[in-house]
């Protein structure tokens, strides 16, 4: 085609040129797009929440001249307004709908009563904006309306728009200059670099006859220059490197770097945990002493919301905590403390710990297990870790369904076994379950949350107390993890 083949023609530089203006123009029109929307939003925003924020304060302070009906003491507080720019005027209602003070001051106050269909509610009505505030404290029962100016908003979006405007073209000018530097900086290295390979290619400094792959003859430009000139480079190295050696070097070579960089990523994620988990504790530490005083107090509408942000702070720092450990396993520090203990109390630690999970989807937990099993020596937290990991795995895969914990000691050994009747695993499944940071698919993800730590972590320390964790499964009939672990300390 023609206008193809005077596309390919064409200078590297004019190219690079070309290609970044149209980048960037799209970009600039993009953002020409987006930005004022999104900025008329934000402030839009933040004109309600701050009229919501004065109606609140107001409204408390008025229902003590509401519940004394002191028209004299609301008007006092309806002035606070004047402190406010946007705002225009303000009325207290009682119950009944009648107005009880008025700003500014009138006359005389109307007779008709008001109904409110929305209360607490922010609405828009031409160029002004009203809020609407329950007031209700013991005898004190009403509403306060305040209407605030949208003038000031209106300005904002016009300077909005003309900053996005102007941010766009400067966007496209500096991506235009940009992107003819960038080719002038790039263009002239890559032909002399053409030249000097072909140089070496051919023996000789000057570049005399040029051999070209069939599909680049026809073309001029820099990079089909560049690319005849490094193949035929290529093929006479090719000739004299040992393919043996070479293999071997790669592969010394990625192995070592491959260590390294695991080393790395164990030293990193260990010192970010013990980072993060820091200022965790003292999230969930200030949310436990904040949910106690709203409890106490009259605060019983932050109590929900503090409690959603201690079960976030908690998922979160298992997470951590399983991050740790792994780090901590495959660096080799990991330490195991062994302990004797009867497992029929560690049996009965775990199921109740688990048994809210097992609520959640209305599952039921039964558990089967040998008597007497007798004291036995294990690191009680690895363990306790473990089944719990494998509990929680059965109860969020299940719905409607049931569980069972079996409990057996045979020769020294200890055998742990979760069943469930929840969704299954294929082969293919099963084969990527004990990887980090992998599930059974990205549906599984989606569906049911979770990081794919768990069982990784799980099994990594079911073998370094000398034991496995196996799995069997079939899609849609459930799954069986079982762990065996030595009962003595090996």
């Amino acid at each position: 085609m023609p206008n193809s083949k005077l596309l390919l023609d064409l200078p590297l530089r004019l190219k690079l040129t070309l290609t970044f203006s149209v980048v960037f123009l799209v970009a600039s029109l993009a953002f020409l797009a987006w930005v004022p929307a999104r900025m008329d939003e934000l402030a839009e925003r933040a004109l309600e929440d701050r009229a919501r924020s004065v109606a609140i304060l107001l409204s408390s302070s008025c229902a003590t001249g509401l519940a004394f009906n002191d028209a004299r003491f609301l008007n006092n507080e309806l002035e606070r307004l004047e402190q406010v720019p946007e705002a225009i005027d303000a009325t207290v209602y009682r119950e009944d709908g009648t107005a009880v003070a008025v700003w500014p001051p009138a006359d005389s106050l109307t007779e008709q009563k008001r109904t409110f269909g929305a209360v607490d509610a922010v609405r828009i009505e031409g160029s002004r904006l009203f809020v609407t505030q329950t007031i209700d404290r013991k005898s004190a029962k009403g509403t306060l309306e305040i209407g605030f100016s949208l003038e000031r908003f209106e300005r904002e979006k016009t300077r909005n728009l003309t900053t996005a405007a102007l941010g766009a073209i400067l966007i496209f000018v500096l991506g235009f200059v940009a992107s003819f530097a960038l080719g002038t900086l790039f263009v002239a290295p890559l032909r002399r670099l053409a030249e000097k390979a072909q140089g070496v290619a051919d023996g000789t400094t000057p570049v005399t006859a040029l051999s070209t792959p069939d599909q680049a003859k026809s073309r001029r430009d820099e990079a089909a220059l560049l690319t005849a000139v490094m193949s035929e480079m290529a093929d006479r190295i090719a000739r004299q490197v040992d393919e043996v050696d070479a293999e071997r070097s790669l592969a010394r070579a990625a192995e070592f770097r491959a260590l390294e960089a695991s080393a790395a990523k164990s030293r990193f994620l260990a010192n970010m945990s013990h980072e993060l988990r820091t200022p965790l504790n003292a999230i969930l530490g200030y949310s436990e002493m904040l949910v106690e005083e709203g409890d106490e107090g009259d605060f019983e509408s932050y109590v929900e919301d503090l409690k959603r942000i201690m079960g976030a702070g908690r998922h979160l720092l298992r997470l951590i905590n399983d991050i740790l450990d792994l780090s901590k396993i495959e660096s080799g520090k990991m330490e195991l403390f062994y302990e004797e203990m009867d497992l029929s109390v560690l049996i009965g630690d775990v199921v109740d710990s688990c048994a809210p999970l097992f609520e959640v989807n209305r599952n039921a937990l039964s558990v089967d297990m040998d008597e007497p099993l007798a004291v036995v020596e294990v690191d009680v937290t690895r363990v306790r870790q473990c089944l719990l990991n494998l509990l929680s795995n059965a109860a969020k895969f299940t719905e409607d369904g049931s569980a069972e914990l079996r409990v057996r000691r045979e020769d020294g050994r200890l055998r742990f076994e979760v069943s469930d009747t929840g969704i299954g695993l294929t082969d293919e499944q099963m084969g990527r379950l004990f990887q980090e940071f992998s599930q059974a698919d990205s549906s599984t993800t989606r569906q049911f949350g979770g990081t794919g730590l768990g069982l990784a972590v799980s099994r990594k320390l079911a073998r370094l107390m000398g034991g496995d964790i196996t799995v069997k499964s079939t899609l849609g009939e459930g799954a069986t993890f079982t762990m065996e672990l030595p009962a003595a300390q090996p």
